[in-house]
Order: structure tokens, then C-alpha cells, then sequence
């Protein structure tokens, strides 16, 4: 008989094979072991190891467990179940009502365990104390070290889930798994921001230090005590427990939580402005601070028991392992304060104490705050005009030198050219990138370029105190036009350059049906420059025999009196990019490139009519068993012709279930409109979720089979799905409760707080006491535009007709001004929301929870537009139930506004006009009063600003829908501005304007100001036959307008070629037939170095194909489901 192994004998087999891989083996002799009594921690992490290894994660439990049962009292192997729990995979699957840890496959429902471990790992940490209680043999150390991993488990939600810490943990019993999470779920979908919590008077939540483990009211007291008790244990661990605790604070009440405030200035405020004092960073002192709480960013002192600054400071002068971290976190906190000078003196204290080899990145961070320094801001091309000019942003330096030098722009694209045509082996794109010459000029190849007279200038700064930073506009003495090398020096600082351009000459390219349109003008007037030789220089990549190779192809051509040339390519050079140099007559070069040019292509208006399916069921939603009722209609949009190719013609019909199965197949006849109407019902079991109903029709094609050794062609007839219409089958779920928010229904001043109460009561009346809520506070601007109602506001957006431009240039137009509604072809996005306040927070008994909501802070940043504050309140209940509820709150500038606008886009001297007002408050209530009207004739000085004269004025009554016109008689010409004033039932005054144009017969607009380019309708739409009169007016007198009447998709017709003789002028366009529904014009200038472009919609509505519909419901009420 074999003797049996000691203990430790076993242990060192049970290793070795365990390194062999032989995992099984091993866990089986730890097992044993652990049983024994000489089990030991080693033990039980070996054997949770081979559980892994083997990919056996849902025995984690059951070892850890049998493990504590054998040995109940001894400390090290309770401290290793703890950290088994802590460590192992907090996810798993729900089978048959049981919790299966780890991966699955088959059924079950996903489930987290995340909570219950830590409940777990905390009961064995307290029983691993309360077993050192009658161990001897177990250390101080150890039971500090057993402390600090309580409070690594107890405060492990304080920086994703701070709110958390408000609870206190049930550590009696452990917590279900939570159903439908999983670790691949994204957790960032409904994210928890690092808003501090609030109480219930909106306070920050400071957590105190309690008398006791058992005194403490919440798991953040029961940190504090934990980390307590280990610094009475073992005080070596005093200066790392108050580190935690200070980087906590931090992160909860950092100025750094209110990220980056806009009302920042660049450089301090003055301290005057008390608006946005409240907001500054720079002015708070080291017992206060800024923070983003719960409720938004607010300003408050810190107790000098959570002053984590204190506390920092504190540490470094302890001068122990943890100063270097409280040192990072005070410099960190000054940085996020722009209190520069303190970040920097704290910077200079640890230079003194740092090594050697780490000095010189100190040294560096000192540089950056104190150090002399500048940049160029980004620079546009400008005109060769006047003074050319840049920005600089700079801090510390009082001076700074300049130089600028030509660049011989024609040598280095011949360069280029040559590089290209040398098709070098190994290419390098940078040399291809021409707008990034300045990399070029910095390599020692590029000082050829160089070439001509160095200019040198030098210029003071005033830089602001405190190490901010300030910019500057820079005139630049440059005397030509072309590139320029311009360097700064600053003074006992560092080097900066970039090329600057100064254009006298353009290129425009427009695609047009002929092909690539090249326009040539003067960059500063916009004149057209005629016969200007284009070189055309094209290259691009082709592979050939496994190397790259460079196909390049050149052409010249040449300008016709308009400026304008329509070069011709073939198939093979439109595969390329290319390179455009222009020189005029009198030397003037410009250059465009890289950039493809496009094919000639015909404008085919309406040739292109997809078959169009439209399909409706009798509701949006169903329950299984119920009857769907369908309609589809099918044919191609078009506005001429009654034709219908789908009319009396066979198709098939098909509902699919969410699986895309084909649950039913049926062949219908359409009607003479190529309308389906039918039924189906579904069936009691039908899966939940979206269905859809596919009506497919037969067509032939053809496709080739080969057949005894031929091929040949044969025609079939196949299935093809002509459209589909959708639906949702779910099942009618009766709420328990609901969740309601009560806030301001009208809309608030901004700048004021005002309180939004989340409301929870189940629907048999009681409160849902102690449920937890996740608010949310999001904050954006409201810029949705109104516009008057119009016939054909369903067809072409509301506000279609909207004859005004956008004149913000114009003084005061942010005031009495409306906005153009936002076209579609303006690639616009709105402004992104931004999170006011959010976290998590329990009901009160009452089931309520009061929201406090600042829009100071909206007030100082996002002064000049309304805002809308949108609240969503999740709340959880006790059986897990979520329900949601919203609402939002309206924070207005002014109590209301007023539209103003005319009948036409623009008139001619004697003709009747007609003046128009609304007054909406900004949540789109009427608002009655009275008003008062002036007609003001406008002129404009010689410092381009507005001079108003009153021609009459009226007294009228905004009715009780807050609408009013006016009738007008325009007996001269010239520029005018209609004001509308209403006084409200309170006193409250707010006017509404709108500036508009009357040509008289010498009338050219030359004495006013328009946009850079305006193109106005006289008319809010047109019938074929009508005459569009377009006013085309640009800022810039004598300009040239290039004209493209019907563009279609971006391409263009031949251009009309305007010279505007003044500012303003009327082209003709007539309508025809094909002019339905719309069509567009789309028009470019040049002007003080830019290209201005413009597109107007021309609305032409079908009269005659459109169709009354008229929607009637079988019932006047429903119940739910």
C-alpha cells in the first residue's frame, strides 16, 4: 500500500503539474487540499487559476464556497475568497432561474453579477477580521491591508458611480443578478457623467468620517472609516489613504469638472463683470471652488476637512512617497483654475526636489507658462489690396520680429512638374501636397524659393499679466501680391513661420454639362480676365508589371472675353488630377491644384423618375391575433401624362415576419391607379417586433447558360420587389406606474433658476417611495426658425418663399432680425447639446425628487440665442419596473418676438406693397398689443453704417392671434426698413423688421449695402407661363455675377455672364412646363479675394397633380391595445 503524501509534498505535485499544463490534475489535488486542514491560500488561487485555464468559470463559485466552509476561521483563506470574487468574470446567464457564470452558449439570459460580488467579497473581508480577532498570529499590517481592500470594494463606484456612495449596502444578504446586462453591452449608452451628487437641498454630498464601522449612514462614510481603520492599524498608510481621498475630492470637485466654460476669457476679466465672475476660474481662492454638481456648475467653499487642495499641500510638506502625486494634483488643479503663476511656483518647489534626469521636463512645463511665446493663427487668402494683415495669438513677450520673402511660386510648381515627370521610383506625396509649400521651404532644398528682397518689421505687445495669452492683428508691409515666407522671432522666445498668400489673380472651376468650366478674375473686383493662358498639367497612379507608375499629360489653352474656358479631355485624362497655372496679359499668375475635373454631362431634367411604392396600414401598431389592413400604391412620379405601367397589372404580396421570413404569399390584380388593398391576420404566437408588407412584380432578364460546350442567351421571367411598407406587432404591456415632470410652463428668463419635480405614483395612487432615478439635463439651443404658413409649406418646407437674406452685418439685426430658414444644400448642423446635469439619486417618500436648474450659466456663454432645457427622469422601482418620463423648459432672452415680412421679394417705385406681423412667444403662443410701424429710408456713411430716416409711420392692433398687416404705397426707390413695434398687455416692447429694395428707373443699388451675393424672387412661387424677375445684388459695386439658370445636382448650364453696372439688377427668367415642381439658380462672384456663392430654389407647384387626401378614423376613441 502507498504511503500517503504529506501536505506539502501534495502541494509541490499539485505545481508541477499545473506548469506541465495539466490543470485538471492539479485541481483536483488543490481540492483536496483545500478540505483538509491544511489548506491554504495558495491553494485556493491555484485552483481558481486551473477553473480558468480550463475554461471551467461556473465552478468559481462552488470551490470558493466549499473552501470557506472548511475553514471558516482562517484569515488568509477568507482574504483569497475575497479576491477571488473581486477578480473573477462578473457576467454569466440566467438557465432555468439559475445564475451560470461566465460564457454560454444555447439559451438563458444574460445577467450581472457585478453587485453581488462585491456584497460577497465584502462579507468574507469582515469574516477574515473578525477571525484575526482570535489569531495571534495575524499582524497589524495584515489587518490594515484587509481595511484597505474593504475600502477598495465599498468605494469602488466613487469615480463612475460617485452617487452610490449615498447608499448604504445591505451586507446581510447579496443582491440577485441583474438581468439583460452583459459586459459586450455598451455601458456607455446611457453614461453616468462625473457630476458630483447633491442632497435634497441641492448641496454638495460631503461624506463625514463616522465614529464607527457599524455608525456609519452610507457606503462613503463607511470609505472614510475603512481607510480609518487601516491608518490606526498601520499609520505607514496614513499619507496613501489621504491621497485617495484627495484625488477624490478632485474628481468630484475639481474645477476641472466644468470643463471647458466659454465664458473663459483669454485674458482675466475685468472685475466688473460680475455676470460671469461667478463662472471664473481664475478668481477662486484655495477655499473654494467650481465644480460640476448634479444640478450644474456651481461655485461654493470647501470645508477644510475636504479641501483637497489643504490636504495636498499637507502631504508634500510630509515629503514622503506620496508628495510627487500630491505635487501633479495641486499643479493639475491651479492649471484647471488658469491660476498659471500658482502652477508655476508649485513647478519651480518640485524642480528642487527632483532628480536630475527628471528636472528637464520641468523645466520644460515652466517654459510653457512662463516662457515668451507666439503663433500664427490661421490665415486666409487675401486680396493684393490695401494692407495685407495676419493674427497672432502670443503670452509673455513684449516683442517680436518679422520678416516675409517672396516665394517663387512659378519655380517650385515647375519643380514639381519636373519631379512628377521624372516618375520617381520612390514617390513622396508630400511634394504633391501644394497647399503644404511651407514643408517644402522648411527642408534646406527649399531656401531656392527664396527669392527677392527680405522685408523686416518689428512690432510691441502689450501681453496680458497672469501668463495668458492674447491675439493681435498684424499688418503686413508686403508690397506685391504672390506667396510670402513670413518668420516671427520672439523676443527671448521661440520661432514661428508660415506662408502667406496675397492674390491678385483667381481660378474658379465649376462643373457645368460642357464639362469642367475654368473661370479666371481679377481677386479683388472679380472682373473677368480675358485671354489668360492655362497650362493643364494632369498626373496620376497605374500599376504596371507590380510598380507604380506615374502617368502625366499636359495641354494649354486660353481664357475668351468672359474669362472663361471649357477645356476638352478624353477618357484617360479625366482619370486624373490636375494642376491649373493661369497667367494674364499683363503677368498676373494664379495656380489651382490638385483637384479631378469633371465629364461632360447633358442635364436631362426629370429624366430620371424612380417607381415610387407608397404603402400604409390601418394602424402603426398591432397585437398578435389582430387584423392588418393595407393599402400600397405604385407608380413613377411624374407631371405630365397619366400613364401607369403598374396599372391592372399582376404582383405579389408578401408580409415577412422580423426575421425576414415570408410568413404569407398571395398574387393580387392592382387597380386602374396601380393600387393593392387587402388583409392579413396575424397569428396569436406572431413574433414581436417590426413586419413588413413587400409588393414585388415579374420581369424579364436575360442572362447567359452554357450549353454543350456553347454559350448562349435565354430570357426569364424573375421576381423583383417593387417596394415595401412596414408595421410593429408588440404586446400591450399595462404600466404600473408612471413618471411625470412638472416644470415652468411658459418659458423662463434666461439667466434665472427655476425647478423641474420629477413625480412617480403607481396608477392605484401611492407614491413610488425610495425608487431610483437617473435624471438627465440636457441643454441646447433653440433653433428651430418660424416662418408664416404658406399654401405649399407640405411640398417644399416651411418658409420656402422666404424672400430676406441673412443680415447679421446689418447693426441691430440680432435684435428685430429674422433668419432665412436653413436650405438643404447647406450642409448645416446644428450645435451640439450639451449635458447640463446628470446622476442618480432615490424618490423621496412622496415619490418626488426636485430638480434645481441654473441657465446663468447659459446666459454667459450662449448669450445671444434661446435655449431649450430637455429633462428625461428613468426611474427604477423596487421590482426593477423602468419607466420614463421627459419634459423640457423654454429659457428665453426676451418674453417675445416679433416676425416681420413682405408680400414680394422686392418692388418697383409706385407699386402697393403689403407689411406683415407676428408676435409668438418663444413656445409659440400669440401675443396681442399694439403697434407701432415706421417705414425708415436707409442710407449708409462713409463709415458703412446705417442711416435711418422715418418716410411715415402708423399706429395698429396686433389682433388676438398676434398677426397684423399694413398696405404700403413706394412712391420712390431706395433701401428701406419696415419696423414693427408691439407693446404687449405688460408693458413689454419688442420690434420686428425687415429690410427690402424698391428699384426705381435709375435705380442701382450702388449707394447701399447688400450680402456679399443676394438672389431674390419678387414672388412666393410661380405658374408655368409666369416670368420670374430675380434681383441679383452684391455688396461690391461694377461686380461680375456669373449666372447659372436650372442647375441640376451640381451640374450647371452655360453660365449668363452679369456685369452689374452699381450693386442690384433684375434678370427675367420665364417658366415652362418643365419647370415643375422647382428648379434652381445657382450664382457665383469674386470679391476682395473670395469666391461668394448662392443658390435659390424657384418653387413652380404642380397644380394639377396633386391629390386631396382626407384621413377619417373608424372610431372617435381607442382603448390602449
Amino acid at each position: 500500500m502507498a504511503t500517503p503524501q504529506e501536505p506539502a509534498d501534495k502541494r509541490t505535485s499539485a505545481d508541477v503539474e499545473m506548469q506541465k499544463n495539466n490543470f485538471a490534475d492539479a485541481l483536483k489535488t488543490y481540492q483536496e487540499l483545500l478540505q483538509g486542514p491544511q489548506g491554504s491560500k495558495h491553494d485556493l488561487q491555484q485552483a481558481v487559476q486551473c477553473l480558468r485555464s480550463l475554461g471551467r468559470i461556473k465552478e468559481v463559485d462552488r470551490l470558493i464556497e466549499d473552501a470557506v466552509a472548511a475553514h471558516p476561521q482562517r484569515f488568509e483563506i477568507l482574504q483569497a475568497a475575497a479576491a477571488g470574487y473581486q477578480s473573477a468574470e462578473d457576467f454569466g446567464f440566467l438557465i432555468a432561474g439559475r445564475f451560470e457564470r461566465g460564457g454560454h452558449r444555447g439559451g438563458g439570459e444574460m445577467a450581472s453579477v457585478e453587485a453581488r460580488d462585491r456584497i460577497r467579497s465584502l462579507q468574507l473581508l469582515l469574516q477574515a477580521l473578525k477571525a484575526a480577532e482570535t489569531d495571534p498570529t495575524i499582524s497589524a499590517e495584515q489587518k490594515a491591508s484587509t481595511w484597505m481592500a474593504i475600502a477598495d470594494q465599498i468605494g469602488s463606484t466613487r469615480y463612475s458611480s460617485a452617487w452610490k456612495l449615498q447608499l448604504l449596502s445591505d451586507l446581510t444578504k447579496l443582491p440577485e443578478p441583474e438581468q439583460g446586462v452583459s459586459p459586450w453591452m455598451a455601458r456607455g449608452a446611457n453614461p453616468t457623467s462625473s457630476a458630483a451628487p447633491v442632497d435634497e437641498q441641492g448641496q454638495p454630498v460631503f461624506h463625514q468620517l463616522p465614529q464607527s464601522w457599524e455608525a456609519a449612514v452610507s457606503d462613503g462614510e463607511r470609505w472614510r472609516r475603512a481607510m480609518h481603520e487601516a491608518t490606526l492599524l498601520n499609520p505607514g498608510v496614513l499619507s496613501s489613504t489621504q491621497l485617495a481621498f484627495a484625488e477624490f475630492l478632485q474628481n468630484q470637485f475639481g474645477a476641472g469638472t466644468a470643463g471647458n466654460l466659454s465664458t473663459e476669457p483669454i485674458q482675466p476679466q475685468s472685475e466688473t463683470q460680475t455676470d460671469t465672475k461667478k463662472f471664473s476660474r481664475l478668481s477662486l481662492q484655495d477655499n473654494e471652488t467650481l465644480a460640476r454638481l448634479a444640478t450644474g456648475i456651481q461655485r461654493f467653499e470647501l470645508p477644510d476637512e475636504f479641501n483637497f487642495l489643504k490636504i495636498a499641500r499637507s502631504l508634500i510638506e510630509r515629503n514622503d512617497e506620496t508628495a510627487n502625486q500630491a505635487f501633479e494634483l495641486l499643479i493639475s488643479e491651479y492649471m484647471n483654475r488658469t491660476q498659471y503663476p500658482q502652477a508655476a511656483k508649485l513647478l519651480k518647489e518640485k524642480l528642487e526636489v527632483t532628480p536630475a534626469p527628471e528636472a528637464d521636463n520641468l523645466r520644460s512645463r515652466i517654459q510653457q507658462i512662463e516662457g515668451n511665446w507666439m503663433q500664427f493663427l490661421p490665415a486666409e487668402t487675401q486680396p493684393a489690396a490695401g494692407k495685407a494683415s495676419f493674427d497672432i495669438r502670443y503670452r509673455n513677450g513684449r516683442k517680436v520680429n518679422f520678416t516675409a520673402t517672396p516665394v517663387n511660386v512659378d519655380l517650385l510648381l515647375d519643380d514639381l512638374r519636373k519631379y512628377l515627370a521624372s516618375n520617381p521610383a520612390e514617390f513622396d506625396y508630400r511634394r504633391a501636397q501644394i497647399p503644404e509649400i511651407g514643408w517644402q521651404l522648411i527642408e534646406n532644398s527649399g531656401k531656392k524659393y527664396l527669392t527677392g528682397n527680405t522685408i523686416e518689421w518689428s512690432i510691441d505687445l502689450t501681453p496680458p499679466a497672469g501668463h495668458f495669452d492674447e491675439t493681435r492683428s498684424i499688418e503686413a508691409p508686403l508690397p506685391k501680391a504672390g506667396a510670402w515666407w513670413v518668420q516671427a522671432q520672439m523676443q527671448d522666445g521661440n520661432n514661428t513661420r508660415m506662408v502667406l498668400w496675397l492674390a491678385d489673380l483667381a481660378i474658379v472651376e465649376k462643373q457645368t454639362e460642357a464639362g469642367t468650366l475654368v473661370f479666371v478674375a481679377d481677386a479683388v473686383t472679380g472682373a473677368p480676365v480675358a485671354r489668360t493662358d492655362l497650362q493643364f498639367f494632369g498626373w496620376g497612379f497605374q500599376y504596371r508589371n507590380q510598380r507604380a507608375h506615374i502617368d502625366i499629360s499636359r495641354f494649354a489653352d486660353r481664357t475668351d472675353a468672359n474669362g472663361l474656358c471649357t477645356p476638352r479631355l478624353n477618357q484617360q485624362q479625366l482619370q486624373l488630377q490636375w494642376l491649373i497655372t493661369a497667367k494674364s496679359p499683363d503677368g498676373r499668375t494664379a495656380f489651382s491644384g490638385f483637384s479631378n475635373l469633371w465629364v461632360a454631362q447633358d442635364i436631362d431634367y426629370l429624366a430620371w423618375s424612380p417607381l415610387k411604392v407608397y404603402a400604409i396600414t390601418d394602424r402603426p401598431v398591432y397585437r398578435p391575433g389582430h387584423n392588418v389592413n393595407y393599402s400600397l400604391w405604385i407608380r413613377r412620379p411624374q407631371f405630365t401624362g397619366d400613364q401607369n405601367e403598374w396599372a391592372d397589372q399582376p404582383v405579389w404580396i408578401q408580409i415577412r415576419n422580423p426575421r425576414g421570413e415570408v410568413v404569407s404569399e398571395q398574387q393580387q390584380q392592382t387597380d386602374g391607379r396601380g393600387s393593392i388593398a387587402g388583409q392579413y391576420q396575424l397569428p396569436a404566437d406572431a413574433l414581436l417586433g417590426g413586419w413588413s408588407v413587400v409588393v414585388s412584380g415579374n420581369t424579364t432578364t436575360v442572362r447567359q447558360i452554357q450549353e454543350n460546350g456553347q454559350i448562349r442567351e435565354i430570357t426569364e421571367t424573375v421576381r423583383q420587389e417593387l417596394g415595401s411598407g412596414s408595421f410593429v406587432v408588440e404586446e400591450y404591456r399595462k404600466p404600473e406606474f408612471e413618471v411625470t415632470l412638472k416644470a415652468p410652463e411658459k418659458p423662463v428668463q434666461l439667466g434665472e433658476k427655476f425647478t423641474a419635480t420629477v413625480h412617480a405614483d403607481y396608477y392605484f395612487g401611492a407614491p413610488v417611495a425610495g425608487a431610483r432615478l437617473h435624471y438627465r439635463v440636457e441643454r441646447k439651443k433653440k433653433q428651430e426658425r418660424w416662418f408664416p404658413a404658406a399654401r405649399w409649406d407640405w411640398l417644399y418646407a416651411q418658409g420656402y418663399w422666404w424672400y430676406t437674406s441673412d443680415y447679421s452685418w446689418y447693426p441691430g439685426f440680432q435684435n428685430w432680425g429674422c433668419l432665412p430658414p436653413i436650405r438643404p444644400w447647406w450642409n448645416w448642423n446644428p450645435d451640439p447639446p450639451e449635458i447640463v446635469s446628470e446622476g442618480d439619486a432615490l424618490l423621496n417618500a412622496d415619490g418626488t425628487f426636485r430638480l434645481e436648474i441654473d441657465s446663468a450659466m447659459a446666459l454667459a456663454s450662449h448669450g445671444d440665442s434661446d435655449h431649450i432645457y430637455e429633462i428625461t427622469a428613468e426611474v427604477v422601482d423596487q421590482s426593477r419596473r423602468k419607466v420614463s418620463g421627459t419634459g423640457s423648459v423654454i429659457a428665453a432672452r426676451n418674453p417675445f418676438q416679433v416676425f416681420a415680412w413682405m408680400n414680394r421679394g422686392h418692388y418697383q417705385t409706385g407699386a402697393a406693397a403689403e407689411l406683415h406681423f407676428q408676435a409668438r412667444t418663444p413656445d409659440g403662443q400669440p401675443v396681442a398689443g399694439t403697434a407701432h410701424l415706421r417705414l425708415l429710408s436707409v442710407s449708409w456713411d462713409q463709415n458703412q453704417q446705417p442711416i435711418e430716416q422715418e418716410v411715415q409711420s402708423w399706429q395698429a392692433t396686433a389682433a388676438a392671434d398676434g398677426s397684423g398687416s399694413l398696405r404700403l404705397n413706394l412712391p420712390q426707390s431706395g433701401q428701406f426698413r419696415a419696423s414693427v413695434m408691439i407693446t404687449d398687455a405688460a408693458g413689454r416692447q419688442q420690434e420686428g423688421a425687415v429690410v427690402f429694395f424698391v428699384r426705381g428707373p435709375a435705380e442701382d443699388g450702388r449707394n447701399y449695402r447688400f450680402s456679399n451675393l443676394e438672389l431674390t424672387t419678387d414672388q412666393q412661387e410661380y405658374a408655368v407661363g409666369d416670368t420670374v424677375r430675380l434681383q441679383v445684388s452684391t455688396e461690391q459695386a461694377d461686380s461680375t455675377v456669373l449666372l447659372f439658370i436650372r442647375a441640376k445636382d451640381g451640374n450647371c448650364p452655360a453660365p449668363q455672364i452679369l456685369r452689374l453696372q452699381g450693386k442690384s439688377t433684375v434678370v427675367e427668367v420665364p417658366i415652362a412646363a418643365a419647370d415643375q415642381p422647382n428648379f434652381h439658380i445657382e450664382a457665383l462672384t469674386i470679391s476682395a479675394g473670395k469666391v461668394y456663392s448662392e443658390v435659390r430654389e424657384i418653387v413652380v407647384p404642380p397644380e394639377n397633380r396633386v391629390a386631396v387626401v382626407e384621413v377619417k378614423p373608424a372610431a372617435e376613441k381607442y382603448r390602449p391595445g
